[in-house]
């Protein structure tokens, strides 16, 4: 048997057992995070609270993670600030999403959002 330590103390795995990690209830976990269920981007912050290195695993961690994760993390902010500059959005009026829980998190009927061009 492996014997694990977690935040609560310690717990046995058998061996031969099958381990999965679930990065969507790791990030819904109250004894992890504070409001989980709130949306609060602010917490993955480099100067916010220190977190440990695997409670946020969207890319794996570990010394064989993503090789691309920065270059990723780097365009998605990149495209995000070009949208963001000429488009306020908004959830469409009465979508609610069906969420999947498959490899990643995601909604089964799509992401209605509303875009409203900006005016300066």
């Amino acid at each position: 048997m492996l014997t694990l330590k977690n935040l609560s103390g310690k717990f046995m795995i058998p061996k031969g057992a099958n381990i999965g990690i679930s990065p969507f209830f790791m990030a819904r976990d109250p004894t992890l995070w504070k409001d989980p269920l709130k949306f609060i981007p602010e917490r993955f912050n480099t100067d916010a609270e220190q977190i440990h290195s695997y409670l946020n695993v969207p890319f794996s961690a570990g010394p064989r993670n993503c090789i691309g994760q920065k270059f990723a993390m780097l365009e998605m902010k990149s495209t995000v600030s070009k949208v963001l500059r000429n488009f306020e959005l908004s959830v469409a009026p009465g979508y609610e999403p069906i969420l999947v829980a498959e490899l990643i998190l995601r909604p089964d009927n799509g992401v209605m959002l509303q875009l409203k061009k900006r005016t300066y």
